[in-house]
């Protein structure tokens, strides 16, 4: 199996293809969040798109180190978010002073 292409070790084991295909979906499920959530947030990083990245990659980094990322992720990547948002509006009315 080694040197087989991988389109046809997949051809010939059903489980395989199916395990790829869930995988694949859920990262495509995964991204479409982030771009959802760094939307709907790239106001509030005005500047700073940088840390939203940063923010939402760590949300997928930690959902993926649990059983279960699909479940986990949209919560952890929301609430990671908000809290460096509202550290961002702090940082702003810190410099402001």
């Amino acid at each position: 199996m080694k040197n087989q292409p991988e389109s046809k070790v997949l051809s010939n084991n059903p489980v395989a293809t199916f395990c790829l295909s869930c995988g694949r979906k859920l990262l495509a499920q995964i991204q479409t969040t982030k771009k959802e959530l760094a939307s709907q947030f790239r106001k509030a990083f005005s500047g700073n798109e940088q840390m939203l990245r940063v923010v939402l990659n760590e949300a997928e980094a930690l959902a993926f180190s649990t059983g279960y990322p699909q479940l986990l992720f949209p919560t952890l990547a929301l609430e990671k978010v908000e809290s460096a948002a509202a550290w961002q509006r702090h940082q702003l009315e810190v410099r402001a002073r």
